[in-house]
């Protein structure tokens, strides 16, 4: 035990030694630091017994330790690769540039053990790998074909790499460092028809279309976008409803999460549309900036022929002029907040003008907010109407043209 000790002492002496020879010929301070800081990062990670000096395992802490984060590794690549040699240690930033490239060797699908077997020990030997790394990726190996034994095809760290830290003695949990062996559950992957995809990974995806297909559903029954409250209630599988207590932080995460699935769905509505429909709908665009309210057929027609696209469209334009206004509708009632509203009168409750039914309501909307008219009342009034036309008439279903909703039919 005393000669391991005094074996130790040594090595971590020599190393000192080395690393004052480089901080003698540095002549800027700031590379001095940062000779010292990564010195003993790797004397840290030789004491805790890991020894992996590789870029991607310090990197991230010496730039955020160091003086400036434009620091190039390869200016210090000396003093890790001094620390490797001496322990015995892995340093794959040394390997050569066409090791890096790895290219899968297994046949895929085939599961055969001994033929991974075979590659891997081929790998570890055309690679050069030290003791300890070769260590580490036999281990690794083992585990793998002990997790496909069971079923497992997810060859991905947080689903083996708690196994992996513990039986080559890493002292942390973290996934540092875990590029250096992907290569080895690449290969599993690969040959057993798996994936080393993260499985938040997977789930968020799942979740993403499950939300998208939501508001699909939404916007087909009831001509609107469902809102964020509606999302979180209804969706399955969606993270606040597995973490109703979220922090700030998460809570804001969640909020970035449903704005992107707005965006994909907006995606998905617009490519189903027949090729050619987009230039109908930037003329729809450009007619309703002009007259405040849904183009006709006829009109677009024109502006067709006048742009010389009339050949490019082979679909029934009033079909498409409904769906631009319907996507249009549902998008600015999302968006519209009233009292977000420049002034007391607002846009004119511009948002009517998309719908062919609210467009009736429009012009009686604009007297009573005249008539009501005051800073007391102006968010109130507008508040309501918005109220009385989404939450009453579209979400219930009733008659939606100001003589439909009196008579009631």
């Amino acid at each position: 035990m005393l000669k391991i000790a005094n074996a130790k002492n040594k090595i971590i002496a020599d190393m000192d030694s080395v690393c004052e020879k480089l901080v003698a010929h540095s002549h800027w301070a700031r590379k001095k630091k940062n000779y010292r800081i990564l010195h003993e990062l790797c004397r840290a990670e030789y004491e805790c017994g890991d020894r992996d000096y590789s870029f991607s395992n310090l990197g991230a802490e010496w730039k955020r330790l160091g003086d400036s984060k434009a620091i190039s590794w390869d200016t210090y690549i000396e003093l890790p690769q001094t620390w490797a040699e001496v322990t015995d240690g892995i340093l794959i930033s040394s390997l050569p540039k066409k090791q890096k490239n790895y290219k899968l060797q297994s046949s895929a699908g085939k599961a055969d053990y001994e033929e991974l077997d075979l590659v891997i020990g081929t790998e570890i030997k055309r690679r050069g790998l030290p003791k300890s790394a070769r260590i580490r990726i036999n281990t690794l190996h083992q585990i793998c074909k002990a997790h496909h034994e069971k079923g497992g095809l997810n060859f991905s760290f947080p689903i083996i790499g708690h196994d992996f830290n513990n039986q080559v003695a890493r002292s942390h949990s973290k996934s540092n460092g875990w590029g250096i062996y992907s290569w080895v559950t690449n290969e599993w992957a690969h040959a057993t028809g798996g994936t080393t995809e993260n499985p938040d990974s997977v789930a968020i995806e799942l979740e993403r279309m499950e939300v998208v297909n939501y508001i699909d559903q939404v916007f087909h029954i009831h001509g609107l976008l469902p809102t964020n409250n509606e999302i979180r209630a209804n969706a399955l599988t969606l993270r606040t409803k597995r973490f109703p207590h979220a922090n700030k932080s998460e809570h804001a995460a969640t909020i970035y999460f449903i704005r992107f699935c707005f965006v994909l769905w907006e995606e998905r509505f617009v490519n189903k549309l027949p090729e050619g429909a987009h230039n109908v709908f930037s003329i729809c665009d450009s007619l309703f900036g002009m007259h405040k309210r849904i183009p006709t057929a006829k009109e677009v027609s024109s502006l067709i022929e006048k742009s010389g696209i009339h050949a490019s469209i082979d679909f029934n334009i009033a079909e498409i002029i409904n769906n631009w206004s319907r996507l249009n509708f549902a998008l600015a009632i999302y968006r519209y907040f009233p009292k977000r509203e420049a002034d007391e009168l607002g846009d004119g409750f511009l948002w009517m003008a998309l719908h062919k039914d609210f467009a009736l309501w429009q012009k009686s909307a604009n007297e009573f907010m005249q008539r009501t008219m005051g800073p007391s009342v102006a968010y109130a009034s507008r508040y309501v109407i918005y109220s009385f036309m989404v939450d009453y008439l579209l979400r219930m279903k009733l008659p939606s043209t100001p003589k439909g909703f009196l008579t009631g039919c």
